[in-house]
């Protein structure tokens, strides 16, 4: 019971800390933290705000210690759970008994002991840090294209459905750069992620089911756009800024998508729900997909996820691995038999850390079909899709004999350096196929100026 009171406490302080210090804040976000809407909750954030006006600036023991001492607090503690009194796991720290942040060099990270440090380092002024990090909120209501440190784009899945492309501008891109440098990059991920790590890539996902009796592959919902600012905040308070950095750092990270954009959505037939709740989560700041600090802090924000995923697939004896959104679990004869407890083990895990499982997009496939993981046929070795490769082929063979400004039928600015791209992926699947690949190219006669 001392665990679970010392848990609780942490859980609610780093979500009270993770964002604005406004009443209507503190309890929107306590709401996600206790996964629920408890009566005591409005009185509890008064007594907050009383006894501290203003945020405290420290890593949160202040808070703690505080919410420690509150007599109904401390009373309502003695309810069963399942009355608004457990917390949500996302907020809280990998080891929860740690304290609630750790000093920086922990992980080495560049210390910014103040918010003037921060901008000193990214060669800002405290103003112009303020106006990147969306300090006000401008860059979500802003009716004018000028205003907006994005540019917006939606594009359609080949799965069917919409996504928004949020590009930074190049100064933010550049400030953003920066703080993976100095922050994200020297953070360790997860053994079991392979998207977005140096030294990893999608080989090295699909190949640890090479072989399995049975494969599955599952997907997250809107992975980058679940993962809201206040979550973001928690990863930095969790790394040892203070609160004031770890919002400015944050701000720098995530984006609201204003109005304008949200409206313009393409409208998805007989798919109302998914629009909606699409647009919920890019009205509040989220993760933008296509930022360079997202796909770092999103495997940071999963790396609960993934030991904890980890650790109940060992149970049932597969193997499991993570590349973004894609989940792939593998295993024998004793895993294919308990996938039927397996399967809604990992949606109420992946509920508990923050994400939600796309079933309608779960496979099960056992050996005597095509396993495949993110378009890598693992039954054997591993290897591309036949009609991938038939398909790049064609094309290639096509750019020989017909010349390649009319294959480029997609507007590929740099057709050139998109199909080496393609053909080098290949190559790192399967050198053979990528060598065939790689001797049609040579064939393609380019336009001396234009690269395609």
């Amino acid at each position: 019971m001392r665990n679970a009171k010392r848990t609780f406490f942490h859980g609610l302080a780093l979500a009270f800390l993770a964002g604005d210090w406004t009443p209507s804040a503190l309890r929107a976000r306590a709401r996600q933290a206790v996964d629920d809407s408890p009566l005591w909750l409005p009185g509890l954030v008064k007594r907050v705000l009383r006894a501290f006006p203003d945020a405290p600036e420290d890593d949160g023991r202040t808070l703690i210690s505080f919410l420690e001492q509150d007599q109904r607090l401390c009373r309502l503690l003695c309810i069963p759970v399942g009355h608004g009194m457990t917390i949500r796991k996302w907020f809280m720290p990998l080891a929860t008994m740690q304290p609630v942040a750790g000093p920086p060099a922990h992980f080495a990270v560049e210390p910014f002991p103040t918010v003037d440090d921060l901008a000193q380092t990214l060669g800002l002024s405290p103003c112009r840090l303020a106006w990147f990090a969306d300090i006000r909120g401008i860059n979500g209501h802003a009716h004018d294209q000028a205003l907006s440190h994005y540019r917006f784009r939606w594009a359609e899945k080949r799965t069917g459905g919409y996504r928004l492309f949020e590009a930074p501008k190049p100064h933010l891109k550049a400030i953003q750069r920066q703080v993976l440098r100095a922050v994200l990059a020297k953070v360790p991920p997860s053994p079991v992620a392979h998207g977005f790590v140096a030294h990893r890539s999608v080989r090295t996902f699909a190949t640890p089911h090479v072989g399995a009796k049975v494969v599955v592959r599952m997907d997250l919902c809107d992975f980058f756009n679940s993962i809201g600012r206040a979550r973001v905040v928690a990863l930095f308070l969790r790394l040892g800024y203070s609160r004031a950095v770890a919002l400015a750092l944050a701000g720098l990270c995530t984006v609201a998508a204003p109005a304008r954009i949200l409206s313009a959505q393409p409208r998805e037939q007989n798919n109302l729900d998914r629009r909606f709740a699409l647009n919920q989560r890019l009205r509040g700041p989220h993760l933008p997909q296509g930022a360079p600090t997202s796909p770092a802090l999103a495997n940071l924000a999963a790396f609960r996820l993934d030991a904890r995923l980890a650790g109940l697939a060992s149970r049932f004896g597969a193997r499991m691995t993570r590349y973004a959104d894609d989940l792939a679990f593998s295993g024998g004869n004793d895993f294919d038999q308990a996938l039927p407890y397996f399967l809604p083990r990992v949606g109420g895990v992946a509920l508990e850390e923050g994400f939600v499982i796309n079933f309608r997009k779960t496979r099960i496939m056992r050996r005597s079909e095509r396993q495949h993981v993110c378009s890598i046929v693992v039954n054997e070795t591993p290897n591309i899709l036949r009609r991938d490769y038939d398909t790049l082929k064609a094309t290639l063979w096509n750019c020989v004999k017909l010349g390649p400004a009319l294959q480029n039928r997609h507007g590929h600015a740099d057709f050139r350096r998109h199909l080496e791209g393609r053909i080098a992926w290949v190559s790192s699947i399967h050198k053979g196929r990528g060598d065939k690949l790689r001797a049609l190219f040579e064939r393609i006669e380019w336009a001396p100026a234009s690269g395609g």
